[in-house]
């Protein structure tokens, strides 16, 4: 569902916000005279997000490729503080130094962006812990098992009828009618049997 950008766009002008302009109001962090180290640029960039950050669980690291046109270090150190939404900090390092350039902390996001960041979560019903992947899957068998044991039975019936037309040749021919063969239908996906006008 979040794949048709239609849908998550309309979501995220309904919280108050742009989806072009999302996660694009960094705070610029200026570099401290003298801060240049010997440490490797990936080593001070893993440091510092874990001082920032003391609680995080994992901590994603993307670095910088020849398909992207930054040339920085970017860590996402993922925690819990209880708000109900999936917490994410974004910091944003040097490639050349692993000095910390930007910051989007969870707290000065947007309503949107936090959504945004909570969509996988809410997806699977992890958003919340054990009591919400429970109502999740109920949730899942209530929308799709009684559509599938439908077709599974639709299908089922189907094969036997065929297999009886098969088998036989012919249907009993309407009151006043004479015998006739009738040709097989097309199985088509319906929401509903098709009507057979032999059967009538």
């Amino acid at each position: 569902m979040w794949s048709f950008d239609w849908w998550a766009h309309g979501l995220y002008r309904m919280l108050g916000d742009d989806p072009d302009t999302m996660f694009e109001q960094f705070e610029r962090v200026p570099s401290p005279k003298g801060s240049f180290t010997s440490a490797h640029p990936l080593d001070r960039a893993w440091a510092t997000t874990q001082q920032r950050r003391p609680s995080w669980t994992p901590i994603i690291i993307e670095l910088p490729t020849a398909y992207t046109d930054s040339l920085q270090i970017k860590a996402y150190p993922h925690f819990d503080i209880n708000s109900a939404w999936s917490e994410w900090d974004y910091h944003h390092f040097n490639a050349g130094t692993g000095a910390l350039t930007e910051v989007l902390l969870h707290e000065d996001k947007t309503t949107a962006e936090k959504f945004a960041n909570s969509k996988y979560p809410i997806h699977t019903g992890a958003i919340w812990g054990w009591p919400t992947k429970v109502l999740a899957t109920f949730a899942s068998l209530v929308c799709s098992v009684p559509l599938s044991a439908y077709h599974w039975l639709y299908d089922l019936v189907r094969t036997k009828e065929e297999e009886k037309e098969k088998a036989s040749g012919q249907h009993q021919p309407p009151l006043g009618g004479k015998s006739k063969t009738c040709p097989r239908q097309k199985r088509r996906f319906h929401l509903l049997p098709p009507i057979n006008p032999c059967t009538l």
